[in-house]
């Protein structure tokens, strides 16, 4: 049996106070991230505790903020808790503020989704939702997430 964890988020991506860098409510994690690390998401036995779940309330595109993860193929730091590079997947550089990726660009995948259906991803998966651009704007991204725990694991 699963728990749902007390992390439900909705969001609702608005092209105009985006684009003006606003905070608002039901606004974009737009930056890599992983949830959780290995160790949090993972017994020691290889048994996923966690499941992340995305559900779009639109169709969702690359235009009006679909989700894009790295599978772990392409995540070498997917199993390393102890390196710095497993939480920080990006960082801000000294170098004109420039931003480094630790993972490779090849193994990026978009999610663009029909309303209604069902993503889900391993917890420690590097993800992020892509921000709504002009073409997306009359139908910018509506969706909700929550996290599922192995009851045992609580």
């Amino acid at each position: 049996p699963c728990v749902l964890e007390p992390s439900f988020t909705a969001f609702r991506l608005n092209y105009q106070q985006s684009n003006e860098g606003e905070k608002y409510v039901g606004t974009n994690f737009g930056l890599p991230h992983r949830d959780y690390t290995f160790a949090e998401a993972v017994s020691a036995e290889g048994t996923a505790r966690l499941l992340s779940v995305w559900f779009p309330l639109n169709d969702t595109t690359l235009d009006n903020g679909c989700m894009y993860v790295v599978p772990r193929e392409f995540d070498a730091n997917f199993e390393k808790d102890h390196m710095y590079e497993h939480k920080q997947v990006i960082t801000q550089g000294g170098i004109k503020n420039l931003q480094f990726l630790h993972f490779a660009l090849n193994g990026i995948r978009p999610l663009p989704a029909p309303a209604g259906s069902i993503n889900a991803w391993h917890s420690n998966i590097i993800h992020w939702g892509s921000n709504v651009n002009t073409n997306g704007s009359a139908n910018p991204r509506a969706s909700l997430a929550f996290v599922f725990r192995l009851a045992e694991s609580v």
